[in-house]
Order: C-alpha cells, then structure tokens, then sequence
C-alpha cells in the first residue's frame, strides 16, 4: 500500500476500513472522498480535516464575484507554494458568475436570471486545502473512533416540473430551435425531498451497489454532496488540458442479449450521435480559446462506455495549453460544462434561466481533486444529491434537440434517477 502523498497522480483507496472512517466523519472534519476515473477503478482520493477550508455563499452579485475570483486565486497560489492537495467544488450558478464576468451589463443581466432564484447565504462554491490525502486506516490516526453511520433516507421526490410542466418547457426548447436561437439545450427537472440520516451511507451503498466512475462524497457544515457522475469535465496533466463530455442515454438490461441491442441502438441513433457532435464542436471552441494555435483535436467521438445503470456515448477533446494560462481564465473559457447547458453555450443559459424553476445548485457544477497546479481533474456534477438542513436536491434532465419529444425526455430522466434510486434503498437498508 502506498503512503500518503501531496503529488501522487491517484493512490489506493485503502481498506473498507478506511474509506468507512473517512466517510463518517464530522462535517466540521470536512471529509473528501473522489474516485479517480474510469480507467483506475480502486484508486482516488481521501481526505479529512483541512488546514484551510472556505465556502463561498450567495451574498449578491458583485460581491460573491469579487469572493469567488479571491477563492480561485488563493487555490492556484496555494498549489504553488506548497502544493498541499485540494478539493473544490463549484456550482452551475458559480459557472454564470464567472461567463458574466466578461459581458457587457445588458447580457451580463439576461444571463444572471439563475441567480435571482438563490437564496441568500446558498453555498456556491467550497474550497478545502489538506495537509496529505490519506490512504489507510492507520493514517487517520488513533484518536479518530470508527464512526457509527446512520441509514440515509429520502422521502418521496418532489419534481420541480411536473409531466406537463416539462412537457411544456420541452416544446419551449424546441421552438427556441426552430426560432434559431440554440441547437440544443439541457434541460433539467430537479427534484426535492425531505432527509434524514448521514449521506455517508448514501455514498458507501452507491460504492456497492452503482458504482460511478467520478462517485464523489463531500461533507460541509453548510452542505453534504454525493455525487454519482459518471462524466469528466476537465483534466490537466502539464500543459495538456481534455475534456470528455457524454451525451447520448440509454438505459441497461439485465438481459445480456437485449442489453446489446440497446448499445448498438444507441451508437446508431441519429440524435444522440447529433448531440453529441454539437457538444464537442463547444469544447473545441472552449478550448480553442485557451489553447496554442492549432493543437485543439478530438481523440474519440461519440464512443460507446456503458456504466451499471446506463450506456452512454462520450467524445474527448484536447489541447495544449497557452503558457501562463490561470485556472481562472480556464474556468471562465469553458464552465460551466457545456454538456449541461448546451450551444451556443451563453444563450442556452439564458433561457435556462428562463425554463427551470430551481437554481441548480452544485448540481450541474463541478468537482475537482487538485495535486498540482499543473495536475487536476474535474468532474460534470451530474446526478448529484445535495443536502443543505433536512432538505435534499437531485436534478436530473437531458438534451433537447429539434426532434426530442416530451415523452422521450422524461422517460431519460427516469433513466437517470435510477442509479441514485437504487442507492437509496441500499443506504435505507444499512446497519
């Protein structure tokens, strides 16, 4: 087993044991919890007790911006001086902040819309900076007691659009289309319930029983999140920056002759392969604006990977990174994700703000391990619980395009809740 270290790329989970004590610690200990990706399952990182923690919440526009940008800063520039590990997580109204940031007062205000529906003091972003990531159960140390983790229960979802309702926001995007406003939109339905217990056990039975690739548990005086992303956002290692968005669903079938049929529909489906392109045109030109002249490509497009619950078709794109870009000018030349918003990027968000009754919230943000200035990942918070009180949140949606149709889209969301479904009836059954 390996040590603990600030640089290591990823580093084993450690024993059952390990991720156990990590996840039930004290919200005040602000635990971590990040796997590290389709490609190395048993690997991520932990972390507990951090020697800087910091939430951003809602206080207004101009003044959640300037603290924003400040948490940002002191990220990179702690990365810098004593590359001690970090965890930050960022919210979708986070994203409109900083896309704002470099418009002109008139459209910075049609794509603000979102905001207007945050309560004050909401949590928006949350940074955490840790003195080592922790890899067994002897690196907590032995004054940490094995924690007692309280089944986690929800009851019954209340979605913010009913199915007329969001039948109704579907053709709303799809005129928006035939109007040539978008070419596509992410279209998300949150839903609300009231909750009891710790999310920890919600996190441990999706690691059982629906493991995702980017599964994540973040514990916060003010919020918890479990977040069961199956998507990368962002990735850097040197000077090279990639992104991976999916889109394109479908569900899976225990019938291992059926279940085929369904991925080959999939792949050869039309408008999942449609909006799939249309999304990695976006991150191409995200990239493009980071990137030196001509070393934007695309590596796979619309390529077939199948998760527990799901199938889905994933594209990577990437480039190689002008010298001295900041994490900040990143982030404001690509979140939020346009996996989860759309193109053109900037007028899907305004009219997001206009369709969805509920702030997203961290769901459909981001979250990254961070190991280095040069070396990080970041996650599409999708299908992510967030629990602030006794109340929690999980939106799920999908893409519009010209020939969606109600009845396909909400049975995609459907298809989206089940995993987090399944976990739920796990965490509710724990010892």
């Amino acid at each position: 087993m390996l040590e603990s270290s600030r640089h290591l790329p990823a580093i084993p989970m450690g024993s059952s044991e390990a991720v156990h004590r990590v996840a039930g610690a004290s919200a005040h200990d602000c635990p971590s919890i990040l796997d590290a990706g389709p490609h190395r399952p048993g690997n991520g990182w932990m972390a507990s007790r951090p020697v800087f923690h910091e939430t951003v919440d809602w206080r207004g526009r101009h003044a959640t911006t300037t603290a924003l940008e400040g948490l940002l800063g002191r990220l990179e520039l702690e990365l810098e001086a004593t590359g001690r590990p970090a965890v930050l997580a960022l919210s979708y109204e986070a994203g409109c902040l900083l896309q704002a940031s470099s418009l002109s007062e008139a459209r910075a205000g049609e794509l603000l819309q979102s905001l207007e529906k945050l309560e004050l003091g909401r949590p928006i972003a949350d940074l955490a900076i840790y003195e080592s990531w922790i890899d067994s159960a002897a690196a907590i140390g032995n004054d940490v007691a094995a924690p007692s983790i309280a089944p986690f229960t929800v009851t019954p979802w209340r979605p913010a659009l009913d199915q007329p309702a969001y039948a109704q926001a579907v053709e709303a995007t799809r005129r928006a289309i035939a109007d040539g406003d978008i070419y596509q939109l992410n279209l998300v339905n949150e839903l609300r319930g009231r909750c009891d217990g710790d999310p920890a056990s919600l996190y441990l039975a999706a690691r059982e029983h629906t493991p995702a690739p980017y599964l994540a548990m973040l514990k916060r005086p003010e919020f918890a999140l479990v977040s069961l992303s199956p998507e990368r956002f962002l990735s850097r290692e040197g000077e090279i920056l990639k992104a991976a968005p999916i889109k394109g669903t479908a569900r899976r079938s225990p019938d291992p002759a059926e279940d085929a049929r369904i991925a080959a529909a999939l792949v050869a489906d039309p408008k999942n392969r449609a909006e799939n392109v249309m999304i990695a045109d976006l991150f191409r030109n995200d990239l493009g604006r980071l990137a030196v002249t001509g070393t934007v490509r695309a590596t796979a497009i619309a390529e077939l990977q199948s998760f527990p619950t799901v199938h889905h078709l994933v594209s990577e794109i990437e480039c190689e990174l002008r010298p001295g870009v900041s994490l900040l000018e990143i982030l404001r030349a690509t979140f939020p994700s346009g996996s989860i918003t759309g193109a053109p990027k900037l007028r899907a968000m305004e009219l997001i703000g206009e369709l969805e009754p509920a702030p997203r919230g961290f769901s459909m943000g981001a979250i990254g391990v961070f190991r280095s200035r040069t070396s990080w990942e970041m996650s599409v918070a999708i299908r992510t619980l967030e629990v602030r009180g006794r109340e929690a949140t999980f939106p799920v949606g999908g893409a519009i395009t010209w020939d969606s149709t109600p009845e396909g889209e909400w049975e995609e969301c459907l298809v989206k809740r089940r995993a987090l479904d399944q976990a739920l009836e796990a965490a509710r059954l724990a010892p």
